[in-house]
């Protein structure tokens, strides 16, 4: 488990492809640093993967997680019945209920990668 993305650097990732790792799952936490960590797996030839959009956008082979724009809405809902008054203990618990699934092509033909029609076509987005 890597915890800082200074961790992470091409003796890392080469260690990890020659124990066998096939791809790497990049999470939230490294926001700020992923395009750094995607470059250092890509010169690998290791793919990766997250479940945050932006990370889809910055080359990993594909995300799928919760939809960001769930999270901008929710948010304003709460913000919205906490200016008006209500106490945040009485607001409800919510669990994300819409999930985006975004294909990046461009980085999957860099693996030499065909994405099956079926997964296309459960896809949300595809980056071309």
């Amino acid at each position: 488990m890597v915890d800082s993305a200074a961790q992470i650097d091409d003796a890392l990732v080469g260690e990890l492809k020659q124990a066998g790792v096939q791809a790497l799952n990049i999470q939230p936490i490294f926001l700020g640093q992923h395009v750094k960590i995607i470059e250092t797996a890509t010169r690998a030839s290791l793919p990766s993967f997250s479940d945050f959009v932006a990370f889809a956008n910055a080359g990993t082979l594909f995300s799928y997680g919760v939809d960001d724009r769930f999270f901008v809405v929710r948010t304003a809902y709460f913000v919205d019945r906490i200016v008006r008054g209500t106490k945040p203990a009485d607001l409800p618990i919510e669990l994300p209920t819409e999930f985006a699934l975004v294909i990046n092509r461009k980085a999957a033909a860099a693996f030499g990668l065909a994405i099956p029609p079926g997964v296309m076509a459960q896809a949300n987005e595809v980056i071309e």
